[in-house]
């Protein structure tokens, strides 16, 4: 199988769409190096007269950013992994000399797609499984056999991306021990007219875990408003603000 994402994102630098295909095309990978701008660019200009056209993994508008195989660095993966510097905060990572990041993308296809970012071999089967075409004639996309075929979740029909989600939500999250009553309480709260009191964060910190952990845990030390959004508008089937997401 051989697949390239349809977006990716648009920061100066940001790498190109993720994508998958065989060893025998795709081997020796490295690394990318967001920090490198292309001829005619710099630091002062951000980029503006740069062009990256020509160069490996190009895509339309790229004024910066680099790929780097490993036959260009043969201190990648084993070396930087097995001797690992410090953080700007000082923290290290402990070394690694084993489970190092593969340098191809034979079967890697089953990247995060659609508004929950499904992801993974095992969740394209059991969509799959249920609403497309191992569920057979009567399934809700006979025709889409998500296995073989992930990017129809971007490129199918306009409601697939919200119906992916909408799967893994009643499947994974809502069965839950406890989801009931952290609704009950986001209700209770009047969260659903103002859901950023401080008080509804539960409900979101409870869910996120579920959804990128498999697990539930009540303290997120990072930022949940996007997160937020988009259970709010599950709930309340808002639109979402126009942003770049892998596809």
């Amino acid at each position: 199988m051989e697949l390239t994402a349809t977006t990716n994102a648009d920061w100066i630098g940001a790498p190109p769409p993720l994508f998958c295909g065989p060893k025998s095309k795709f081997d020796g990978l490295g690394y990318w190096n967001p920090l490198q701008f292309c001829k005619g660019g710099s630091a002062g200009t951000e980029g503006t007269e740069a062009s990256c056209e020509g160069q490996p993994f190009y895509y339309e508008g790229q004024t910066a950013g680099v790929h780097i195989p490993v036959s260009e660095d043969s201190n990648y993966p084993n070396f930087y992994y097995e001797n690992p510097r410090p953080g700007s905060d000082g923290s290290l990572q402990s070394p690694r000399s084993g489970n190092l990041p593969r340098t191809n993308v034979e079967g890697c296809c089953w990247w995060g797609r659609g508004v929950i970012q499904t992801t993974g071999r095992c969740n394209f089967g059991r969509l799959n499984k249920n609403i497309g075409a191992g569920a057979g004639s009567n399934a809700l996309y006979p025709e889409i056999n998500f296995c073989s075929n992930p990017q129809a979740i971007c490129g199918g029909p306009s409601d697939l991306r919200w119906i992916a989600g909408i799967f893994f939500w009643v499947t994974e999250v809502e069965k839950y021990d406890g989801y009931k009553q952290w609704v009950d309480d986001f209700i209770d709260a009047g969260c659903t007219e103002n859901p950023d009191l401080a008080e509804c964060d539960t409900l979101f910190k409870y869910a996120s875990g579920i959804v990128n952990r498999g697990k539930s845990f009540s303290n997120i030390a990072r930022d949940i408003s996007s997160l937020k959004y988009s259970q709010y508008s599950l709930f309340h089937r808002l639109p979402r603000p126009r942003r770049n997401r892998v596809s």
